[in-house]
């Protein structure tokens, strides 16, 4: 089994972190990435982080790596994934009877 390294990106250095060797993945947190950059996740993402996002895309793409995104749900799982996330995590909802 081959070892990753997975990065999970709320800067906005991420052209220098995507050169570092070692690291496999950018993985982005929107919700932290929003705070860091002034624009906090609530209900839909802001341009400005749908565009920081794309950043971490790009630089990971030119850098050889691979990509993942936490998302609030299934529908902006789906747009990640159709627009080449290579990995999306989102919450699985359940509920329960009493």
């Amino acid at each position: 089994m081959k070892n990753c390294r997975i990065v999970l990106t709320f800067t906005i250095q991420v052209d220098e972190i995507a050169q570092v060797d070692g690291i496999d993945v950018l993985f982005v947190g929107p919700f932290d990435l929003g705070n860091n950059i002034g624009h906090p996740v609530r209900g839909e993402f802001d341009q400005e982080l749908k565009d920081a996002i794309k950043n971490v895309q790009d630089a990971a793409k030119k850098a050889g790596k691979k990509t993942g995104i936490y998302c609030p749900n299934g529908q902006v799982a789906r747009q990640y994934a159709e627009a080449g996330f290579n990995m999306v995590r989102f919450p699985k909802i359940t509920s329960s009877k009493c």
